[in-house]
């Protein structure tokens, strides 16, 4: 995937993708409920890195053109947008009791930016090692697993109070 393309105009495309994704999940989530959303994004996540995968592993033989592979991850970040990106920090703040909720949050946004140290750290010396396309793929089963994790254990927490949210657990 050679775009050959300077990072600000590649900054400037990711948010064209990833802000319509973000609205419309405000507008949707709650007529459809955050489960609901935080399902659908992280299965369309999954789907949507197949098409990367398939330009990463097989671009040497079928010489696809450029744009496709922007459309590609830009359709990751559209539907990652819809809810993966903002409603896990959202759906902690409704599920945790009062007095555990800042420091539970608190402690997820640690992880998150350790997270994001050690992937901006090894990403390249791992897609160098493995195969780029290999990690994504590590992407593809991680919002396959969390779609399924949300769904099988996860409450609705649209428009329950917090005692009917603990109940529920």
């Amino acid at each position: 995937m050679n775009t050959r393309m300077d990072s600000i105009t590649a900054a400037l495309i990711s948010v064209c993708f990833a802000l319509p994704g973000s609205f419309l999940a405000f507008t949707v989530v709650e007529s459809w409920g955050r489960k609901a959303v935080l399902v659908c994004s992280s299965i369309l996540t999954a789907v949507s890195f197949v098409p990367v995968i398939l330009i990463l592993r097989f671009n040497h033989l079928w010489k696809l053109p450029d744009y496709l592979s922007i459309l590609s991850v830009g359709l990751i970040l559209l539907i990652s947008s819809f809810g993966l990106i903002a409603l896990p920090m959202q759906i902690s703040a409704e599920i945790l009791p009062p007095k555990l909720r800042s420091k539970v949050c608190a402690f997820m946004m640690i992880m998150v930016w350790i997270g994001m140290f050690i992937m901006a750290n090894y990403f390249l010396p791992w897609s160098e090692s493995l195969g780029m396309d290999v990690l994504i793929c590590f992407f593809f089963l991680w919002c396959l697993f969390e779609g399924v994790f949300v769904w099988k254990l996860m409450p609705e927490t649209k428009g329950k109070t917090y005692d009917e949210i603990a109940q529920a657990f």
